[in-house]
């Protein structure tokens, strides 16, 4: 039984059977009521009507009997005065039940019906009395001829008789009646009166009850209720035949959907209404629906080939694969060279992406825009980068413009998750790559340091050729390092970069030397547009220069040539280094940047060109390709221009965290060198002999007793030594002396971010830094 009512209250039909019911029994309803209260108006106005009638015919019967009254009296007083009086009784008789008559204020006359009106007449009238006293439903009328007063005694109760259950009175007259026959409806007490106005005062009122009209309407009610109740048998009939002529084709147009298969939705014939319309609209649903179905599986598929190492060409290709199942020829053409094909349509990429700024959120600029000639383009544009374009050139339904746009949207997705999955494996090799690196170049610095070392001090000592070699050695070692703290810095994510001004020119010259000596069949020419001076960390620089004149030479060959351009634009200095070789494909162009991608095989590592440009970014400068094609390469790299000498700061620091200009020397300070190697103690006292008096050690131990005995004015400190650290060593001096924990400088191999108190310089010193903590030293000893 559940059940049934459940597929009931979900029937069209008996939906609409039962609103067809509804209506009707409320309109039945609505027109048995409105019939009720007409009847019962018409019937309390037609009572209305009869209490007012009545009340006008009783004054006016009043008023005739006073009038009457009024006329007798006169007759009576004229027969008085004239002496006649035995005709006045014969005349009373007729009119009023009693009659009095005074002449000189002297009673003359006496006649009345019976004595209980004559008694009555005589308490009420007198010489002085008015002309027309009330006294309940009887009236005294008083007449004055010449010098005989005669009043009369009217009794109105015949005149004032109503019909059953009637009231007729004489009431007080009011003033709000305006003269007028005024008629009340009391609902509350269920009756009606009407008010009569008379004279001196006085009115007739009629009260009539309620109860017979409306007893009448009670009566017109049952009958309409038993002639509403025979009306709801034909209503539910015509609510059966209603529901099934408008649920007919609904159900027909439901048994249609039902048994479609493939394909758009097969229709019966639908009638020219709103459920035809209904039909017709599914249809168009239907057709949709298979269309985007189809569109669908065709990005479905189109998505499955995704790959790790998806590039535009690999994508873009795929993608006119799946367009080709459209019934629109469009065209898909990769960036850059879409710009010819767009310009003949009065369109850029640029102008595209602003027009699709502010569409599609999640995939902005795969929307649709319209071009010149009814032709419509699809930017292939990720938000941060323009891949290409699909275009058709004739006129296209909004259904293939929503397959292409799927499609477009799908590409771009292909090709932003295949960039997340490089930057992934990139990043998890660059931390890998790190933290090896890290801990290489931490086993690396201490001899580097003291072979530094050693090496300055040689350069010191000697003159000559003998001085020249050791310059290049030392040259080398420092090159030697700041490749180990670029690899280290992978580990930190980043990488510092010093600063001093730089005659790029010479740079290059210097760069393009060393290449040579590489490849001593290449041509390299440098061209330079005169004084070029940047503001960068030299090594960088160089590295970078000599990263790219090497790539150009492999490109070339021993026949080709290389050409190396430096010029000055403004505040901004341009470096650009161009070769004639075959060009760079447009899929490895794009891959060309990142991380541990080569072209070399086994030759190359993948890094030059990353660590190149990030070196150029940290400069606040940029590293691109603007050319490249089968008449040769153009690398391109610009960098902020040194400014003038006035504009630059005074002195520059060559530590972050060791500041301060130099102080006066008064004499040569005490140095002392904490080390657990050896070599580096050894090394760091020939190089600092000629500077300070120094003293080494390996035990940090005996460094605190050397401390307690003695003053330095500076501690060179390792950090990581067996037994004590160079931060514990600093701790337990300031416990002791703040002042000597302000002399410590931690000297470390590490990469890692020195601790905040703590003054701390890298591995292996060089003589600037060194010069600097010197000056800084405070002098307490004359000079030795």
């Amino acid at each position: 039984m559940i059940g049934r009512l459940a597929i009931w209250r979900r029937s069209l039909f008996a939906r609409v059977a039962l609103v067809v019911t509804a209506a009707g029994l409320v309109a039945i309803a609505v027109a048995t009521l409105t019939i009720v209260l007409l009847v019962r108006q018409h019937e309390e106005a037609t009572l209305v009507d009869a209490a007012v009638e009545g009340a006008v015919r009783r004054r006016d019967e009043v008023q005739q009997r006073v009038d009457l009254a009024r006329a007798q009296l006169r007759a009576v007083a004229f027969a008085v005065q004239a002496g006649r009086l035995l005709e006045v009784p014969a005349t009373a008789e007729n009119t009023a039940d009693a009659i009095l008559a005074f002449r000189d204020g002297v009673e003359v006359l006496e006649a009345a019906a019976s004595e209980e009106a004559a008694s009555r007449l005589r308490g009420l009238a007198g010489p002085e009395h008015a002309d027309l006293i009330f006294d309940g439903e009887a009236v005294v009328v008083a007449e004055q001829v010449g010098d005989v007063r005669a009043y009369a005694l009217v009794e109105l109760g015949p005149a004032l008789a109503g019909p059953a259950g009637w009231t007729v009175g004489l009431v007080d007259h009011l003033d709000e009646t305006g003269g007028g026959v005024v008629a009340h409806l009391q609902a509350a007490e269920s009756r009606v009166h009407a008010v009569a106005p008379f004279m001196e005062g006085r009115a007739v009122r009629v009260d009539a009850p309620l109860a017979p009209a409306r007893e009448a309407a009670f009566a017109i009610t049952r009958r309409m209720a038993l002639w509403s109740s025979l009306a709801v048998v034909p209503l539910l009939f015509l609510a059966w035949v209603f529901s099934r002529a408008v649920t007919r084709p609904v159900r027909h147009l439901a048994r249609a959907v039902r048994e479609a298969r493939d394909g758009p939705v097969p229709l019966p014939a639908l009638s020219d209404d709103e459920i035809g319309d209904l039909g017709n609209a599914i249809a168009a649903m239907s057709e949709r629906l298979h269309e985007d179905a189809r569109a669908l599986r065709n990005a479905v598929q189109f998505s499955r080939k995704a790959e790790v190492d998806d590039g535009p060409q690999r994508v873009l290709g795929e993608l006119r694969l799946a367009l080709d199942g459209s019934l629109v020829p469009w065209i898909v053409v990769a960036s850059p060279a879409h710009d010819e094909l767009l310009a003949s349509h009065g369109a850029s990429p640029a102008w595209l992406a602003k027009q699709t700024t502010s569409e599609a959120a999640t995939s902005p600029g795969c929307v649709a825009v319209t071009l010149v000639a009814g032709a419509v383009a699809i930017p292939l544009h990720d938000g941060e980068r323009d891949h290409g374009v699909i275009l058709t050139e004739g006129p296209v339904d909004a259904q293939s413009v929503r397959f292409a746009e799927l499609l477009a949207r799908t590409a771009v997705v292909r090709l932003r998750n295949a960039a997340l999955a490089r930057q992934a494996m990139v990043g998890e090799k660059l931390g890998l790559l790190g933290r090896l690196s890290a801990g290489v170049a931490h086993e690396m610095n201490t001899p580097l340091a003291f072979i530094q070392a050693n090496l300055l001090a040689l350069e010191e000592e000697l003159d000559g050729e003998a001085r020249s070699s050791i310059t290049d050695a030392r040259l080398g070692v420092e090159r030697l390092v700041r490749i180990v703290r670029d690899l280290s810095a992978i580990s930190v994510g980043g990488s510092a970069v010093s600063s001093e001004v730089v005659d790029l020119t010479r740079l290059c010259r210097d760069m393009v030397r060393m290449a040579r000596a590489r490849r001593p069949n290449g041509t390299i020419d440098v061209v330079s547009g005169g004084d070029v001076r940047v503001e960068c960390d030299r090594g960088r620089i160089e590295q970078v220069v000599l990263n790219l004149v090497n790539n150009a030479l492999d490109a070339v060959g021993d026949d080709g040539h290389v050409e190396v351009h430096v010029a000055k634009l403004g505040e901004r200095v341009v470096l650009e280094v161009s070769d004639d070789g075959p060009g760079i494909p447009q899929d490895v162009k794009d891959k060309l940047f990142e991380a541990f991608y080569t072209t070399k095989g086994q030759g190359g590592t993948g890094l030059g060109l990353y660590l190149s440009r990030s070196f150029v970014e940290a400069h606040g400068g940029e590293l691109s390709i603007p050319k490249t094609g089968p008449e040769g390469t153009t690398f391109r790299v610009r960098l902020p221009a040194a400014l003038e000498p006035k504009e630059r700061e005074s002195t520059p620091p060559a530590l972050a965290s060791v500041q301060g200009a130099p102080r006066p020397r008064t004499g040569r300070p005490r140095v002392l060198v904490v080390d657990d190697e050896p070599a580096v103690v050894r090394a760091m006292k020939r190089w600092l002999k000629r500077r300070a008096d120094v003293t080494g050690t390996t035990d940090p131990h005996e460094a605190l007793r050397l401390l307690e005995r003695e003053r330095f004015e500076l501690v060179l400190c390792d950090m990581n030594m067996p037994g004590m650290s160079g931060r514990e060593l600093a701790e337990a001096l300031r416990e002791r002396d703040p002042a000597l924990a302000d002399r410590v400088v931690i000297v470390t191999g590490s990469s890692g971010t020195p601790p905040p108190e703590l003054r701390v310089v890298r591995k292996p010193l060089d003589a600037e830094v060194l010069d600097q903590l010197l000056g800084e030293a405070p002098r307490t000893r004359g000079a030795a």
